[in-house]
Order: structure tokens, then sequence, then C-alpha cells
């Protein structure tokens, strides 16, 4: 019955939800066999789901079929999802229901939503509702709050109220993309080997004592947990800096360091004794990590190292809201961790830290529920930056320049930042707030979305 009447009426289902990159349950053989199928869907960085979506949609009958999955929403915004939303602009959206940060499964934590589609072309926009809210009925929720979204092949999709995706556009339109300014931005350093090329203070002092020269490939350095709103805080982590050679800079010869290559063998032999645990036991160490310059003792090629050496600005890449934080010159910064290097970097940090570019973050990037969101650099990249004047920058790095005031006085938090901090931070808000042209609506849309 199902091939003679062309296909399904309707499909409905939940998916698995599997990282098609994580070879212990994708074999890379099974992933060639997917992209050998010609999926539209497929991506090696995409999730397993997007190929249910594509399958599905075929199982239904032209026209007139449905197919309405419950899945994973960060398709919507992710790169990976990118050919999923470019397959389901060709086919006409049905209702389309955004559970954001709603728990919908009791053992799950996964963000999620509901998408129905018709086996059809595309002819028009459809109802799309993103769940903000607690309800008794979803149904009614839905109807009382939908709206119309037209999907767009090329960018991510947000779901939100009619001003809220036109003040999106307005952001958007008086903005550049950051990836355009001049600035310059990367990852940190990527060691391949935490256990051997980060130590701790009294580490260092061992190796000093036992040789003074080591001191100099030996730098002092931040993790993402270590970088707050504004301030960041050392706790006294160093990295080992044996680099590999950058611009005229030969690599770092470590047979002139022979207490840091001590210190970086009896590391190695403590994990293929066993000592960090099985996982680590199993890892490729320090010898045939793929982590590494021209001898495993050097760190793979980083042209930015001086970078470091000045001030720049840093981020982690997870948090539940910006956390850009000067950095002072002479402190290095590991792979959690994205820095930025541009003209004005007060300037720079106050708006990246507003209240706007967070409301404007949520709606390009999917969220990891209680975590927050991937602050990557992808993403960071797409925020629609204002151009400054004179006077802008002047304003606003005054503002910064006194929260950094406070941040060197005695006991401060910057988890728990001082009354006058919160205050120099809505006076930078609202500065933002007259950079973008918004209105009081506008500005009251955004204010109760970051009150976190």
């Amino acid at each position: 019955m199902f091939r003679e009447n062309g296909g399904f009426d309707v499909v409905i289902g939940n998916p698995p939800y599997v990282q098609l990159q994580k070879k212990q349950k994708i074999s890379a053989n099974l992933q060639q066999s997917y992209r050998l199928e010609n999926y539209h869907t497929f991506e090696k960085t995409g999730d397993i789901y997007a190929l249910f979506y594509e399958m599905g949609l075929n199982l239904t009958k032209p026209e007139t079929g449905l197919l309405s999955l419950i899945t994973s929403n960060k398709w919507m915004r992710t790169n990976y999802g990118a050919s999923l939303r470019g397959f389901f602009s060709w086919y006409q959206g049905r209702e389309l229901i955004d559970f954001a940060g709603k728990s919908v499964f009791e053992n799950a934590t996964v963000d999620t939503n509901i998408l129905t589609i018709q086996h059809r072309r595309s002819e028009q926009a459809f109802s799309a509702c993103q769940i903000k809210d607690d309800y008794q009925s979803l149904r009614q929720y839905v109807h009382n709050n939908q709206g119309s979204f037209a999907p767009s092949r090329d960018k991510s999709w947000f779901i939100g109220s009619a001003k809220a995706m036109a003040l999106k556009a307005k952001i958007e339109q008086l903005g550049t993309p950051l990836k355009d300014c001049d600035v310059k931005m990367n990852s940190g350093i990527k060691t391949g080997f935490n256990q051997a090329f980060i130590i701790d203070q009294q580490k260092y002092d061992a190796l000093i004592a036992a040789d003074p020269k080591s001191a100099e490939i030996i730098k002092p350095m931040l993790r993402g947990r270590d970088i707050q709103r504004y301030a960041s805080t050392w706790n006294g982590e160093y990295l080992i800096c044996s680099h590999n050679g950058y611009e005229s800079i030969p690599p770092i010869n470590i047979e002139k360091f022979p207490a840091v290559k001590k210190h970086l063998d009896q590391v190695e032999q403590d994990r293929a004794d066993g000592k960090f645990g099985e996982k680590a036991k199993k890892a490729k160490g320090l010898y045939k990590r793929e982590d590494q310059g021209a001898t495993p003792y050097n760190l793979r090629d980083c042209a930015y190292y001086k970078d470091f050496e000045k001030e720049i600005l840093a981020w982690p890449d997870i948090a539940k809201r910006g956390q850009f934080s000067l950095i002072p010159s002479g402190m290095y910064l590991e792979a959690t961790v994205f820095i930025m290097t541009c003209e004005h970097p007060q300037a720079m940090t106050a708006l990246l830290n507003s209240s706007l570019i967070h409301w404007y973050f949520n709606t390009i990037c999917a969220g990891l529920g209680d975590e927050g969101h991937r602050w990557k650099k992808v993403y960071v990249e797409k925020i629609p930056m204002i151009p400054l004047q004179d006077a802008s920058v002047a304003m606003l790095t005054s503002k910064v320049d006194a929260i950094l005031s406070l941040a060197k006085c005695e006991n401060y938090n910057p988890k728990n930042p001082p009354k006058q901090q919160l205050s120099l931070e809505a006076e930078i808000d609202e500065l933002i707030f007259d950079l973008y042209q918004l209105t009081n609506e506008e500005r009251e849309l955004i204010r109760p979305s970051v009150r976190i």
C-alpha cells in the first residue's frame, strides 16, 4: 500500500541524536556510505538526525505528505545545520515550535524543536513559535504566540516575535559583521597534552630552581574558566611555550632546556603507566600527538605568538553571556579561549559585553542549556558592529577603564562585581542602545532577556 500510494501520508518520530564525527559511534566507513548515498543534508561535522529529516520527507507522498519530527534545535543556527536549512527551504513548512531552553524530555537536557513540513515546493511563509514561558496547553500557547516565518537558505533561523525579528534585522542593517572590521581573531594555544605543557606554581618553581634558563620558555597562562566580564583571575598556571618558530624566530630547541625536557619525558612516562587514568593511557601522549611541531617537544605551528606579548581582548568559548576581557601583555591563553587584536580594545570590550550584543548573539547561536552558548569565532565574527566615532570611543573607553580600576581593588570578585561596576555596565548599555538607534520599546525588548 505504501508504494502504491506514492508514499506515507504522515511520518512522525524522534530520531537519535548522534554526531557523525564521533567515530566511536559512527564509523568512518558508515560516514562514507552516507556520503555516497548523496544525502543533501550530510555534513561530516553534523548529526545523524539531519539524515532522518531527509529520508523521512522522501518517504512521504509528494504534494500532500507531511513529516513531523522532534529533534535537537541546533540545526537552526549551527554551521553544520546550513545544508539542512537549505534542504528545508525547498519544501513547504507548516509549523515550527522551538522549545529553546524549555525542557521537553525528563532525562535529557538537549534543547529541542518540532518541525512539521509538507512534501511540496515552498510557496509561502509558515507559522512558528518559540516557547519562552511555562504553559498548561502547548497547543493554546502556540496559538496565542505564533507568528509568520519565512526561512532563509543562507542564514540561521531565528524564531521570535515580529518585533524581535524586526530588531534583529535592524541591528544587522546598521552594523558590519565583525569579520569585515579591522580585527584579527584567533584561538588560544592547543598543546595536545595539557598535563605536560601546563604546570602549576610548584612545578614552575622546581623547574626554575633546577635550571633558571627554563624561565625563557615558561609563560603565565589563563584558561577559559579564568576569564570573566572585563576582568580575569590568574590562578598560578603556566604554559611551557616550546613553540615551533614563527616569523624569523627559529623553533625552540628543547636540548637547551634540560630541566623542561626531563619534566616532559617524566609526564609522558606517567601517562604511559596509567597515572592519569585509562583514558589518558590510551591517548597518543607526548610523542605521537597530532598537535606538535618539528619534534614532540614543540607545540604546533602558530603565527601569532607576538600577540600574547601585548594587551589583547579574550573570551572563553563557553559562557552564559559575553565574557570579554582585556588581558595584560605577557599572558598566554590556552585552547578554551579566543583572542582578538583591534584598534580600540576597551571600546570593543564594552560593545561585546553589552546587553544588545548578548541579545543578538542568542538569535544566531544555539544554546547549550544551563551552560550558555559556544562563543566560537565562527559565530562571534558574525556580530554586526556599529561604526564608532571618536567621541563614542572616548566615552566607552573611560567607562571600561573605570571598571578595570575597580577590578584592581582588594577582594574584587569578577563573578560578583560591585554595584559601581553594575552601574557602569548599565551606562554602557544605554550608550550602545543609542549607537544602534534603539527605541524605548526595543530597549525594553532586550533588557529582560539578559537578566541572568
